[in-house]
């Protein structure tokens, strides 16, 4: 059950919803669904819908999630290691096209 984001404590899980409308005649193309991770929150990996997301720790650069890092291990070798979601500070979907007098939830 969702309830309003003014009745959440810390430790809960909230659920973010962001719709994009085109109120235009003519269909928006390559459109990129962008949300920030507020400070103090955390995404919560593997929950997103659509399922297909980017991400960014800085909102300039992006990859697909899982993002990954690479990290000089103890013994001098370079590893790639999957950064932490609780460093991701913003989120984004491909919406693609959306048609004319319609909408998108992500």
């Amino acid at each position: 059950m969702l309830s309003s984001a003014a009745q959440v404590k810390p430790g809960e899980i909230v659920e973010y919803r962001a719709t994009y409308t085109n109120s235009g005649t003519e269909a928006a193309r390559q459109m990129m669904a962008t949300l920030p991770v507020p400070a103090g929150m955390e995404f919560v990996g593997r929950t997103a819908t659509p399922s297909k997301l980017e991400a960014s720790l800085d909102g300039r650069t992006w990859a697909s999630v899982p993002l990954t890092r690479r990290v000089k291990q103890a013994d001098g070798r370079m590893a790639v290691k999957e950064v932490p979601t609780s460093e991701y500070r913003f989120l984004r979907w491909p919406i693609g096209t959306l048609a004319a007098k319609s909408a998108r939830t992500v």
